[in-house]
Order: C-alpha cells, then sequence, then structure tokens
C-alpha cells in the first residue's frame, strides 16, 4: 500500500491493517493514515524469521516466503506449488531482508517490533515464516512478548 493509496480510502475504511517490513514505508502509510483518519485503529502484521542461529534464520524465510519477492500480479497467475519453485528459483537469499525481519537475536526482535508499536498500531500481528512455530512461539513467549508488554506499562 502507498501512501496514496492511504490517503483515498482513510475516509472510508474501517481502519488500516498493511506489512510494510521497511520502518521509513511504514512510517510513511502511518502518517497519511493518522492525517485523514486519527482516531482509527491500525494494525500490522510482521513478518519475522526467527531461529536459534542465523544461517537457519535466514534459510527458513527463503525457503519458505521468497514467494513474497515476486509480486502479487505476477504469483496470482501460477498455479501449482511447482510453478512457484520454478519461478522464484532466481531470488536470493540475501533478498528477503527486503521483505522479512530476519535474525536469531531475540532482542533484536524486541527492538523491531518496539519501534513499530511506537507508531500506535492496535496490534502487531506476528507471523514467524519458518516451520519452527514452536520453538518460536515458546522462545516468544518467554522472552520477546514480555519485553514487549514491559514497554506498554512505562
Amino acid at each position: 500500500m502507498s501512501e496514496v493509496t492511504t490517503e483515498q480510502v482513510a475516509g472510508y475504511a474501517d481502519g488500516l491493517f498493511t506489512t510494510p517490513p521497511e520502518m521509513e514505508a511504514l512510517t510513511r502509510i502511518v502518517t497519511a493514515f493518522r492525517q485523514h483518519a486519527p482516531a482509527k485503529l491500525m494494525h500490522l502484521k510482521v513478518d519475522l524469521s526467527w531461529a536459534t542461529d542465523a544461517a537457519s534464520a535466514l534459510h527458513d524465510a527463503h525457503d519458505q516466503w521468497r514467494f513474497l519477492l515476486a509480486g502479487r500480479e505476477t504469483s496470482q497467475q501460477w498455479e501449482t506449488p511447482e510453478d512457484f519453485a520454478c519461478n522464484t528459483r532466481h531470488i536470493a537469499p540475501s533478498a528477503m531482508y527486503r521483505a522479512v525481519l530476519i535474525s536469531a537475536e531475540l532482542d533484536q526482535h524486541v527492538e523491531w517490533l518496539r519501534a513499530r508499536a511506537a507508531l500506535g498500531f492496535e496490534s502487531l500481528d506476528l507471523h514467524n515464516v519458518g516451520r519452527n512455530q514452536e520453538q518460536f512461539i515458546e522462545s516468544f513467549g518467554r522472552n520477546v512478548l514480555p519485553a514487549l508488554q514491559r514497554i506498554n506499562k512505562s
């Protein structure tokens, strides 16, 4: 979503649900929305990849979520899982940093999420793109969420 689109829909939308991973783009969208809909709720979906080591976090993001970098218009033409795999094989793992917050460091995730929460979102919907869901839930529940709750109480 661009700032122009945000401005166009802010007056009649019930709220904002957005996904940009880059803080610059996200800040521009939030600013545009707030100018035209200051009292409406905002929600953010955060695509992230966490694993116990950096190489695994990057691998998981690339393996499971590289299709996002193909673009909506392009990927809508694909019909099978093989189409997705074949048409995204050229995407380098390093490109994933543009679309997903990738780190093995829980403190880094806290920092990223804290910065996004400060923009005034009602909720941050965390989406770990890897298959290590049980580890993710346990680690974030034990370390990340309590750190974010302490922020809200201060």
